[in-house]
């Protein structure tokens, strides 16, 4: 991993920068990197995290939740299991190696330039100033949404930055280098005007390069400046220098040095040449790319290799801009010429070197004439010709590596750059070459982008219809500038109006303008895809017919009907010439207008029936592969079966639950889309039966919003199927996916409907499923009892023992437990649990089982067993974090939180509490939000925070409304109850404690209604009705002896006694 603050925030994994998006995530970790190493103080996180804001009431909790946050992204991002990211006794601190880090690193390197400096080796101190400034990128903690931080925190690493600058102009201009930093001086100096020490160096710099007269009027316009804005004269060191200047001071005169061999007879002869295009006065982006670039072209040290820089990427993503870009920035580090010659590459006729030498050379001064026609000979002249000068040159566009290799500079002193759509992989093997993939531009680059174009008013008044714009220009700089200038050339024409053509157009014929073929998308494609060979084009064909975001090498081996050697090959090819992407290891995608043209190429070039079969393949081979990845995750399940798969052998197979369960994450947003496709093409059987195979993998992981998208296209499917079984099976998985939405009428609805269909066809395994389905959305719903659950969870016991279904019975089980502990049942509760057990573990079914552990766990702990319920919640967690399943692992934390609670260790109580919510908010598990949150407001009731606790069972019972969750509401209001309890506000306590009691009698949630009972007696005990609290405490009593909940039959005990003694006297 690698992490970078001196620039824009960025951490960095496989070279691949990685997304932290949330705001006050980055500014997190970026307190923490300038630290690092360091403990960093809560309050010092707190502090910068809310600013100028109030932070929330408690705002440790609240820093909790986002240090779990980004501790959860960064474990993600360590393979080796460890955890960066460490609590302390005062705060947080991260653990990074000094190699790791660009801020560490650049320290580093200035220790060693200050050890070195006083040690005498000023070309050491050199090369460690040089490897200290290459770690900036831009600004320090560019993009870290925080101005107090940056504020505080960057004047002084900008200060030790400017200060390495200096001295190493100061190295430079001691070693007669004046003439190769003038132009760097001069940024330098616009960048920094008031800065007196590097006018000085700039102008010392341009008096010993012969340009005294420019070096006078800068000290003049530095004076000028100087008086105007701050009232003063220029320093000692600037008015010494001037002075010397005027009077020609021999201690001015640049040191000695080696004459550049074979250099002066020519001079006369060179003529200099700049061959340079016109810059683009709007570019954007690439701010990484061309800081690398310009570091390699630009060598600090002497370097016996010629530099050389390779710009590769697909058509219109701006290789030509960026390259012409980087050698207008470095014309004055090759003040011998600036060349550039299009080597038409990818016009079909590409430029031959024979024809191109003799032209360079004769343009930089030498008689043509007088050259050898033999093309070694000729090349020899031309490396001797550049020896000891300093030209930049530029290749547009090249063909093949052959095509430059003769003009290439034997030399250094020179540097080439070089642009072509597929990779010079031999260039970087052979010459050492540093290559860069350009990939399109981001979000806000394009938005720069078109603002440039379109002017800054017309920009944010069509902000949403300009993001629109950037997505169907794919981010593609080429298509960008296209649409730009389209519309600039008509000021009064809507970015909405535009928009609405490409949308509903043929995009790729209106991404053109004017006349020029090349101002258009389809011809840059066309380039690229003509040089391709024949196998490689059908591939690009065909893979446009692939609805998913990405594509692997099984999937185009089955689109293409080839083997898997033979795709992965054909997809390097395409790779190569990058009409498609690597995005991840194994997995390609492009982009949409790339996407497009493969469409548009498919149908121009492919019949009709080939484009269905190899849709066909496509969509079958992604069912049969879910099928296999299903059963490897959750086998048994109940769901229609598929028929015997052809070609079993393309199929994927999987290892176990955790490779299967990989790999559905991964494909998941593909899966969904060849649900359509398989219904756009008429293919309802395949859309219906992936549908229903994908539910227990959608359903254990809460995909819902995909869950619902797909299983809305499999029920039209399965209607035009007509089938009763098919048309049940789809109503089913939809009514459980509108059950995670919280739809629970519309849930309840599909769900008795797959009901009647499956008894209609007497498909008793899926209506035992069904009822475990149906059970569960009626014990969400608060108008209903819990035990009208029994009946029918009895009824799908009895189904799958008479059909042997033993996962459904163990999920029916599960089923049972939840509604015997909610009801207050707590030794049928275990029992129902621990047999649901016993099946998963004898079939060796581990994805229920951490969920399964964990309710032992909780129940155990109503049934008083605080330890044996931790043994149970701690395995749990260890198996839900090997499965990676969030949900369960969410549940464990609640569990985990309620256990120590219940022991009163209330610091490792509140950490597992917010864990759980962390996740719960982050994937919207809002039972699990409701729980987690009841116990949060229990903790900080106990450690006398009434306040927050107050605040937090109000909001509590605020979002159990919302949602439908009566259980919650009860017990967040007896929470209230016990909270204004505490405050010896009885008749607001008793008022609570009512409000539960109404709450959970007519569902029957009997625990919460005993617990209400305790707070009622409490409350009345301590306004001396002591027979009113005689018989709440009787009734909680007696819920507690019937259900088996020790600790509450142990306080309402106490409490009958302490009420008889005062009673009695």
């Amino acid at each position: 991993m690698e992490f970078r603050v001196l620039g824009p925030l960025e951490v960095l994994a496989d070279n691949k920068i990685l997304p932290l998006r949330a705001a006050k995530q980055r500014i997190l970790l970026s307190l923490l990197l300038l630290r690092a190493n360091r403990t960093v103080s809560a309050d010092r996180l707190i502090h910068y995290l809310w600013e100028e804001e109030h932070a929330p009431g408690d705002g440790r909790a609240s820093l909790q939740v986002h240090v779990t946050r980004l501790r959860r992204f960064l474990d993600s991002c360590v393979q080796d299991g460890r955890s960066l990211l460490r609590t302390t006794t005062d705060g947080y601190l991260i653990e990074v190696p000094c190699e790791q880090l660009d801020l560490s690193r650049f320290e580093a390197a200035s220790a060693r330039a200050a050890a070195d400096r006083e040690a005498g080796d000023h070309a050491a101190e050199l090369a460690a100033i040089v490897d200290a400034l290459s770690q900036w990128r831009g600004e320090a903690l560019a993009q870290v949404p925080s101005d107090t931080l940056r504020r505080d925190e960057v004047p002084a690493l900008e200060e030790k930055r400017l200060q390495l600058t200096e001295r190493r102009f100061d190295i430079e201009l001691q070693n007669g280098n004046h003439d190769g930093i003038v132009g760097e001086l001069r940024a330098c100096a616009a960048d920094n005007p008031m800065r007196e020490r590097l006018s000085s160096q700039l102008i010392l710099a341009l008096y010993r390069s012969g340009r005294q007269a420019e070096a006078l009027a800068h000290y003049r316009e530095i004076a000028t400046r100087l008086r105007e804005e701050l009232g003063v004269d220029p320093g000692v060191e600037l008015t010494a220098l001037h002075q010397a200047i005027l009077t020609a001071a021999p201690e001015l005169t640049a040191p000695s040095r080696t004459a550049r061999a074979g250099r002066e007879d020519t001079r006369q002869l060179w003529k200099v040449q700049c061959q340079l295009p016109a810059d683009t006065g709007d570019f954007v982006g690439r701010i990484d790319v061309q800081e690398q670039a310009l570091a390699m072209l630009q060598p600090d040290e002497p370097n016996s290799a010629v530099p050389i820089v390779t710009l590769t990427g697909s058509p219109g993503v701006g290789k030509t801009a960026l390259a012409i870009h980087l050698a207008h920035h470095l014309r004055s580090r090759y003040p011998d010429g600036q060349w550039y010659v299009h080597m038409g590459g990818a016009s079909g006729t590409p430029r031959k070197t024979v024809d191109v030498l003799p032209e360079l050379l004769r343009a930089s001064g030498l008689d043509r004439s007088t050259l050898p026609e033999d093309l070694d000979a000729c090349a020899a002249i031309f490396r001797s010709w550049l020896a000891d000068r300093r030209v930049l040159l530029v290749f547009d566009d090249v063909y093949n590596t052959d095509q430059i290799r003769h003009l290439l500079p034997g030399t250094p002193g020179c540097a080439v750059i070089v642009t072509r759509r597929a990779n010079l992989s031999d260039l970087v093997a052979f010459h050492g070459a540093r290559p860069f993939a350009l990939d399109v531009l981001s979000v806000d680059e394009s938005r720069t982008l078109l603002t440039s174009m379109l002017g800054e008013r017309r920009a944010a008044s069509e902000s949403v219809a300009i993001t629109e714009l950037i997505r169907l220009c794919a981010h593609l700089p080429l298509a960008l500038r296209i649409a730009g200038a389209s519309l600039a050339a008509r000021p009064h024409h809507s970015v909405a109006d535009y928009v609405t053509e490409l949308r509903t157009g043929n995009r790729l014929s209106a991404l053109a303008v004017g006349s020029e073929s090349r101002a258009a998308i389809r011809v840059a494609f066309e380039l690229s895809y003509r040089e391709l060979p024949a196998a490689a084009r059908r591939l690009f064909r065909w893979l446009g017919s692939i609805p998913g975001s990405d594509f692997t090498v099984p999937l185009a081996a089955e689109l293409a009907n080839v083997g898997n050697d033979e795709a992965a090959m054909l997809l390097n090819t395409l790779a190569d010439a990058h009409l498609v992407e690597t995005h991840a290891v194994g997995r390609y995608h492009f982009h949409d207008l790339l996407r497009l043209y493969a469409v548009e190429r498919s149908r121009n070039e492919d019949e009709a029936t080939e484009r269905d079969e190899a849709t066909h393949r496509l969509c079958k081979w992604y069912l049969y592969t879910a099928d296999a990845a299903v059963e490897a995750y959750h086998s048994g399940i109940v769901r229609m079966r598929l028929p015997e798969a052809p070609l079993q052998e393309r199929v994927q197979q999987f290892a176990g639950s955790r490779e299967a369960l990989t790999w559905l994450d991964r494909e998941r947003p593909n899966l969904v889309a060849v649900v359509e496709t398989a219904a756009n093409h008429r293919l309802f059987k395949i859309s219906c039966l992936l549908t229903d195979t994908l539910r227990v993998y959608l359903h254990r992981e809460r995909r819902y919003a995909d869950w619902v998208r797909a299983a809305e296209v499999g029920l039209r499917a399965a209607l035009r199927l007509g089938d009763n079984r098919v048309i049940g099976a789809m109503r089913l998985g939809l009514g459980l996916a509108y059950q995670g939405f919280n739809r629970l009428k519309d849930a309840s609805e599909q769900i008795d409907e797959a009901l009647e269909r499956f008894r209609e066809v007497g498909a008793e395994d899926f209506e035992a499923t069904t009822l475990n389905a149906a059970t569960m959305v009626r014990l969400q719903q608060p108008t209903l009892r819990i035990d009208d659950a029994l009946p029918m969870l009895e009824r799908a016991l009895e189904l799958t023992q008479q059909l042997g279904l033993r996962l459904t019975e163990a999920q029916t089980r599960r089923n049972l437990g939840i509604v015997h502990h909610a009801s207050g049942q707590l030794t049928e509760a275990i029992q129902d649990f621990s047999q649901a057990n016993r099946i998963y573990s004898d079939l060796h079914v581990r994805p229920p089982l951490a969920e399964i552990l964990a309710r032992l766990g909780m129940v155990t702990l109503d049934l008083g067993e605080p330890a044996t319920a931790l043994g149970y919640l701690q395995e749990a967690l260890a198996l839900s974090e090997y499965l990676d399943s969030r949900y369960d692992t969410a549940v464990c934390y609640q569990g985990m939180a309620a256990a120590y609670c219940a022991e009163h260790q209330y610091v490792q109580a509140e950490k597992y509490i917010h864990q759980a919510l962390g996740l719960a908010r982050e994937h919207g598990f809002r039972a699990v939000e409701i729980n987690s949150a009841n116990i949060l407001g229990t903790v900080q009731l106990r450690t006398n925070r009434r306040a927050l606790a107050e605040e937090t069972f109000q909001l509590t019972i605020d979002l159990a409304r919302q949602v439908e969750h009566p259980q919650g509401e009860a017990t967040a209001l007896v929470g209230l109850a016990l909270t204004h309890l505490e405050q010896s506000s009885y008749h607001a306590s008793i008022g609570y404690a009512q409000h539960a009691v109404r709450t959970t009698t007519h569902p029957g949630f009997r625990l919460v209604e005993g617990k209400a009972f305790i707070v009622l007696a409490r409350a009345w005990y301590q306004l001396e009705e002591h027979h009113r609290a005689t018989r709440f405490a009787n009734q909680a009593h007696e819920i507690f002896v019937a259900g088996g909940y020790v600790p509450g039959q142990e306080e309402a005990q106490q409490l009958i006694d302490r009420i008889a003694l005062r009673v009695n006297g």
